[in-house]
C-alpha cells in the first residue's frame, strides 16, 4: 500500500442573482401522490391539470435548504465545471470530469436562511414561451474545494478558470442575467490527508 498525496484547489465565489433549481420537494411528492399515484390503481389517464395558486406553487424553483441555511450541492459545481471544459474545447482531454475532481464540503452554504425573494422567466420550450419562478439569492459568497489527483486536469486548471468566471453558476447563466460570477479567487495545495491507495496483484 503506497500513499497517495491529492492536490486541493480552494475556491472562493461572490456571485450576483443566483436563482434556485429545484422543484419544492414537500410540494411534488404531495402532487405526485395525488395526481399520479392514485391514477394508476384503475384510470390511467393522469390528472396534470392545475389550477391557480397550487400550480404556481409547484413551478417555483427552490434551492436547497436545511437548519443551517441555503446551500449547493457537488452536483452542481461539477455541472458548472464540465460547461467550462466543453466551453474550453478540452472535452475530449478531460472526459468524465466527476471521475477527476471530488467537491467538499457536500453541502456548501451560501450564507443565507432564506432566498432574498422570487423573480420570473420566460423560458422557451417546444410548445412556445411558459414561464419558470424561481427563489431568488442577490449575493452569495460560496467557498468549497476541490479534491484532484490527476495531473491533466492540474495542468488545465487555469486554462477553465476564464471559462468558469464567464459561464457562471446556476439556472439562467446562459444569457448572462442570472448567476453572475463577480469574483473567482483559489489557490492550489497539497492535503495533508493522504489516501491508502491499493496495490495491483
Amino acid at each position: 500500500m503506497t500513499g497517495v498525496k491529492w492536490t486541493v484547489i480552494k475556491v472562493k465565489l461572490k456571485v450576483r442573482d443566483l436563482l434556485g433549481s429545484i422543484p419544492d420537494q414537500e410540494k411534488m411528492l404531495e402532487y405526485v401522490k395525488r395526481h399520479y399515484m392514485k391514477e394508476f390503481e384503475g384510470d390511467v389517464s393522469p390528472d396534470v391539470e392545475l389550477e391557480g395558486v397550487e400550480r404556481e406553487e409547484f413551478t417555483v424553483q427552490r434551492f436547497r435548504r436545511d437548519k443551517n441555511g441555503l446551500y449547493l450541492v457537488p452536483g452542481q459545481i461539477l455541472g458548472w465545471i464540465k460547461d467550462a471544459i466543453r466551453a474550453a474545447g478540452l472535452q475530449r482531454l478531460l472526459t468524465k470530469p466527476w471521475l477527476r475532481v471530488f467537491v467538499e464540503p457536500r453541502r456548501i452554504y451560501l450564507g443565507k436562511k432564506e432566498p432574498d425573494g422570487q423573480v420570473v422567466r420566460p423560458i422557451r420550450g417546444p410548445y412556445g414561451s411558459v414561464l419558470s419562478v424561481h427563489e431568488i439569492v442577490k449575493e452569495a459568497e460560496i467557498e468549497f474545494e476541490l479534491w484532484t489527483k490527476d495531473s491533466k486536469f492540474l495542468r488545465n486548471w487555469e486554462v477553465l478558470v476564464p471559462f468558469l468566471k464567464r459561464i457562471g453558476l446556476g439556472p439562467g447563466r446562459s444569457k448572462g442575467e442570472y448567476g453572475v460570477i463577480e469574483e473567482l479567487e483559489w489557490k492550489t495545495e497539497e492535503a495533508e490527508e493522504e489516501v491508502e491507495e491499493a496495490e495491483e496483484d
